[in-house]
């Protein structure tokens, strides 16, 4: 048997598309035979993938049989490790209490073993739950923590990162001069598309904020086609509903419930608990209203 090459991030994703369901079968027999290294390894494998592709129930059953292994072989890191796992997935299904829970047993677990590197992702993590918990002052504080360490080990793309969370938190708090400031210097940093669709992203907020909704509209517009090419359904999707949000606030009703309307049925894919936020704005924006648009 021959490794696969694979030419990058899009042949990758296809793989995963046509392969994750053999490679969590794969996990089963990891399980059976107590090979408990690859039990814990293969979940953290694949959890950008399932991230992406809103496979979040997925993602959380293969990382508490991660969990499961990484407490019988006492690993330390591993177990650190699938609890950060374990708490951005339990926040993404808004589990709030969960995802707290888990990302505060990973840094506990990074610090006793002098991992600085893993705690300050862990408070980057940390950072956006509290901000998924509208608390953008401790939230920033994290950010503040993780930006500390990953300016003094130069790693530009975390600092990018954090700089991004900065700017939500800042959106959040009405500091919508800020919150530009931050995406400014993030994206001389990176060019990573999932950092820079995220500035994208917060960029329409803020302009959206300001009251410039035909500049949030084109921010958010590349945003969605940055997190498209991504494959990241779920954000490509919230996307979508701050097109429409932008949309509506600049007048253009028919133009705001096509984009919802579009998000919606993404949501409707995911299963996710969002599309009652997107059906009430079309609720509110009924089809009679918008046939005059130009």
């Amino acid at each position: 048997m021959t490794a696969r090459q694979v030419s990058g991030y899009d042949e990758a994703m296809s793989w995963f598309d046509a392969e994750h369901t053999a490679v969590l079968a794969v996990l089963d027999d990891a399980v059976r035979h107590g090979w408990h290294v690859h039990a814990w390894q293969l979940p953290w494998v694949l959890t950008s993938y399932l991230n992406r592709r809103g496979r979040w129930r997925e993602k959380a059953a293969a990382l508490r049989t991660a969990l499961a292994a990484a407490q019988r072989l006492d690993d330390r890191d591993a177990l650190a490790v699938t609890h950060h796992l374990l708490g951005r997935t339990a926040s993404a299904l808004g589990d709030r209490d969960a995802a707290l829970d888990h990302l505060e047993r990973a840094l506990a677990l990074h610090r006793a073993q002098g991992d600085r590197r893993g705690e300050a992702v862990v408070h980057f993590s940390l950072a956006a739950e509290h901000g998924q918990r509208g608390d953008p002052d401790r939230a920033a504080a994290h950010a503040r923590r993780a930006l500390a360490f990953h300016t003094d080990s130069g790693e530009r793309t975390w600092q990018g990162f954090d700089l991004i969370a900065l700017a939500w938190f800042a959106v959040g708090r009405g500091d919508h001069a800020a919150a530009l400031a931050h995406c400014r210097e993030a994206s001389a940093l990176t060019d990573d598309r999932d950092g820079l669709a995220h500035c994208a992203q917060i960029t329409g907020c803020a302009h959206h904020g300001l009251g410039e909704h035909a500049r949030a509209v084109t921010h958010h517009s590349r945003a969605v086609e940055l997190f498209r090419l991504l494959g990241d359904r779920y954000r490509e999707a919230w996307g979508l509903v701050l097109v429409g949000d932008a949309q509506r606030a600049a007048g253009r009703e028919r133009s705001a419930r096509e984009a919802w309307a579009q998000a919606l049925e993404l949501l409707e894919r995911l299963g996710h608990q969002d599309c009652a936020a997107v059906r009430e704005r079309l609720d509110q924006v009924p089809v009679a209203t918008t046939a005059g648009e130009a």
